[in-house]
């Protein structure tokens, strides 16, 4: 075919038959080109038939379980399904957006969400609302922090809604709320200014005077007295907490009271790896007391007293508002002091307790 092409291209003075036949030449060796190529693929094709061998049918049960999800507030009740293969449980559909997560809260209203499902928190009652529920939440007219319907707090004359710290100040400026201004934002407010009028303020005087008044000894001002600032300690967060020693469960309960309210509970168990803590709390999943586990000591009392002290500093509650209580046949009593359960000063459960505390300190470590 080279050839063919190249006798082609010196054709030049041959004559039109002799050009002709070249060409029916070339197109002839083109064609019989393209018939061997297409017999070669159609030999050499690969054809692929794929038959079904065997089946093999999976059947993995589940079993349903229906659980009790609560918090202080509310409580709800939900079907999961346990997966006995992976040993863990499917898990459950936020009701906000519909998506499945592994870690969801529980609103007042028995609604459970992502955290970025949920609303503002109440800064009063710190009741939890998810974005189902925001209808039933709020700002302060005053300091526009939210604030929900069971804590708010309706103007008379106004009908302007504030949360207890504002309470009367919805109309204090001529009929209109009086804004909260941060500390920080008057403190450049009036630096600013004392700039300004120094700037403003003209330059009088001549030089020589200026020189004169340098040596001119003056008096030094003599220095007052600073009053020491006051400061008055954070306002508690709770009214009092209840303090309940149960010997039939061996538990040790505490429920922070705001309001005639429940505001947090925190119990304390003897387990074999020691002294077990569970809270339930506004801070839900962000608490650091919630989980932990404390070596026991020897004297439980002053223990236990020390925890429960660490509780109150949360809610800046002092130990005077402290009630204590133990379960008898079911039943509260009055207490002057925390009771140990007998359960827990038994030699034997305190050296397993404190021997399951080392061995989970090691696996730990």
């Amino acid at each position: 075919m080279k050839d063919a092409e190249r006798r082609l291209k010196k054709a030049d003075g041959l004559t039109a038959d002799r050009h002709s036949a070249l060409e029916s030449k070339i197109a002839a060796i083109v064609a019989e080109r393209e018939s061997k190529l297409a017999d070669v693929e159609q030999k050499y094709h690969l054809r692929v038939q794929l038959e079904l061998v065997s089946l093999a049918v999976i059947a993995l049960p589940k079993l349903d379980l229906t659980v009790e999800i609560r918090k202080r507030t509310s409580t709800i009740k939900r079907t999961v399904g346990w997966n006995p293969l992976l040993h863990v449980v499917d898990p459950l559909a936020c009701d906000v957006c519909n998506h499945s997560g592994t870690t969801l809260h529980l609103c007042d209203n028995g609604h459970l969400a992502h955290t970025d499902c949920l609303a503002p928190q109440c800064v009063e009652c710190k009741r939890t609302f998810c974005q189902k529920c925001a209808h039933e939440v709020t700002t302060c007219a005053v300091c526009d922090r939210p604030i929900c319907v069971h804590s708010l707090t309706r103007c008379a004359e106004c009908k302007r809604v504030t949360c207890s710290d504002h309470v009367g100040e919805c109309h204090a400026l001529d009929g209109e709320p009086r804004k909260i201004v941060s500390e920080k934002k008057t403190e450049i407010t009036e630096s600013a200014l004392g700039s300004a009028q120094r700037d403003a303020s003209p330059k009088t005087g001549s030089a020589p005077q200026d020189a004169a008044r340098k040596f001119v000894k003056r008096e030094l001002p003599k220095a007052r007295a600073v009053p020491k600032k006051f400061i008055a300690p954070p306002k508690p967060l709770a009214d009092y907490v209840e303090v309940y020693a149960d010997p039939s469960e061996g538990t040790i309960t505490a429920y922070m009271i705001r309001r005639q309210r429940e505001l947090a509970a925190r119990w304390w168990t003897m387990t074999d790896e020691g002294i077990a803590v569970n809270c339930q709390c506004e801070k839900t999943w962000q608490c650091e007391s919630n989980g932990m586990v404390y070596r026991p000591s020897d004297n439980l009392e002053r223990q236990m007293n020390y925890l429960l002290g660490l509780f109150r500093e949360e809610y800046h509650l002092p130990d005077k508002k402290t009630r204590y209580f133990q379960i008898r046949l079911g039943k509260p009593f009055d207490e002057k002091k925390l009771k140990i359960p007998a359960s827990w000063r038994d030699e034997a459960t305190l050296e397993r307790a404190r021997q399951g505390f080392e061995r989970l300190r090691k696996k730990k470590s």
